[in-house]
């Protein structure tokens, strides 16, 4: 069986997630004072400044969406089943795994928005990298499959052929 961390480990990897959940409305909500308080500053002087700050509010906004669901699932989903050491079940990685494809997305989008490029150019660029992908993009969503399946757990032994391999994945 695969050792996962201990329960204090999970409660500091809890409490820094909150923190940085924490951290990231905060920023946002600056930001946001920032644009209704001071909206004439960034738009007559600093153009760049203000494209920057609108990259920001895809990001943050998108991201800070994405954590909150993610927490509500987790908490959902421990309570549900009578998690009291968090251990790392496929579903919990799979949650994981989700958020941080999403996350990508915003990332893109909140650098596509800074840099000033327009939907058209995106769509474009979206079908191209979509095209040469396309065998990566599918292996990524059987994986997910499988992790959010019952039929592997972490720990398990998988033999095909002669081929014999332990199903794991590395920490986060």
């Amino acid at each position: 069986m695969v050792n996962g961390p201990s329960s204090n480990e999970n409660a500091f990897r809890e409490r820094r997630a909150r923190l940085i959940f924490i951290a990231k409305v905060l920023m946002f909500a600056a930001l946001i004072y920032t644009n209704i308080n001071y909206p004439e500053y960034f738009a007559d002087r600093l153009r760049v400044v203000e494209r920057f700050m609108h990259g920001l509010y895809v990001f943050l906004g998108g991201n800070i969406v994405i954590s909150l669901m993610q927490i509500i699932i987790r908490s959902w989903y421990i309570r549900r089943h009578n998690i009291t050491n968090i251990q790392r079940d496929n579903f919990l990685l799979g949650v994981k795994r989700v958020s941080s494809v999403l996350n990508g997305g915003f990332v893109l989008a909140g650098v596509a928005v800074g840099v000033g490029v327009t939907v058209t150019n995106i769509t474009i660029v979206a079908a191209a990298i979509a095209l040469l992908s396309k065998e990566y993009i599918t292996n990524i969503i059987n994986g997910l499959i499988i992790m959010f399946s019952d039929q592997l757990s972490l720990g398990d032994q998988i033999k095909v052929g002669e081929f014999q391999e332990r199903y794991w994945t590395s920490r986060w």
